[in-house]
C-alpha cells in the first residue's frame, strides 16, 4: 500500500497549476468541455490565455510528480475531497471489506479504481494502476496530514490505513493541513487551497 494521491475543488484553477508547476509537476491530464459541449480531453500544452478565450470548464487537471499525483477540478468553493492509495488486487478487496464492515459506500464501477465514501462524505480511492505514479524518485513523501470531525472515523482511517505517511487527527472539519516531501530542495509553501507543501533536501522536519 503506497499513499501517492490528493483532490481538491476550487475556484482558483490557473493558480492551482502554476503553484505546482513551480513545483516541478507536469500536467498529465485536463479534462474539462466547452460551453454546450461534453466532456473531452484538454491539450496539456493549451495556454490559460487560450483556455479563457474559449471558456472552459474543468472537471479534472491531474499533476504528477515523483510519488506524488495530484489532481483538482472546478468547485464553487474549495473542498477537499479524497486521498489515494495504490494498492494489489488482494489487499484492495480485504480494505473493501473491512470497510464496509463500517457502513461506508463503496463504489467500484471504475476499471482500476475503487473509492470509498464515508458517512462524512469524505472518500479514499484505491488504485490499482502503479502508472499513476512517475517515476522521479523525488519528492519522496514523508508526511500527509489530514483532519477529520469524528473521532470514530479518525480511529477507522487508522485501522485501514496504517502506514507511516498518513497522519489523521480530530479536526473541526475535514481538511488537508500539510504534505511533507523529502526532496532537491528546501521550501515552505502553501498552495492556493491553504495546504502546507514543505520540501526538505536533508535533515530533519522541523513545522
Amino acid at each position: 500500500m503506497k499513499l501517492f494521491h490528493y483532490h481538491h475543488w476550487l475556484t482558483e484553477l490557473e493558480e492551482m497549476e502554476t503553484f505546482y508547476r513551480e513545483l516541478g509537476f507536469v500536467v498529465q491530464l485536463r479534462l474539462g468541455r466547452k460551453k454546450g459541449g461534453s466532456w473531452e480531453s484538454i491539450d496539456p500544452t493549451l495556454s490559460w490565455e487560450e483556455i479563457k478565450e474559449q471558456k472552459i470548464l474543468f472537471r479534472i487537471i491531474e499533476m504528477r510528480r515523483g510519488v506524488l499525483n495530484v489532481t483538482f477540478g472546478f468547485g464553487k468553493e474549495t473542498k477537499f475531497d479524497h486521498i489515494g492509495f495504490l494498492v494489489g488486487t488482494s489487499e484492495k478487496e480485504k480494505i473493501c471489506q473491512k470497510a464496509s464492515s463500517f457502513g461506508w459506500k463503496i463504489d467500484d464501477s471504475r476499471e482500476t479504481r475503487t473509492f470509498l465514501q464515508l458517512p462524512n462524505d469524505f472518500r479514499v480511492e484505491l488504485q490499482e494502476d502503479p502508472s499513476y505514479v512517475g517515476e522521479d524518485p523525488l519528492p519522496k513523501l514523508t508526511e500527509l496530514a489530514i483532519t477529520l470531525p469524528e473521532i470514530e472515523q479518525v480511529e477507522q482511517m487508522r485501522e485501514l490505513f496504517s502506514v507511516p505517511e498518513l497522519e489523521i487527527e480530530v479536526g473541526e472539519e475535514i481538511l488537508l493541513e500539510r504534505v511533507l516531501l523529502d526532496d532537491r530542495d528546501d521550501y515552505y509553501l502553501v498552495d492556493p487551497t491553504g495546504v502546507f507543501i514543505v520540501g526538505k533536501s536533508a535533515g530533519e522536519f522541523r513545522i
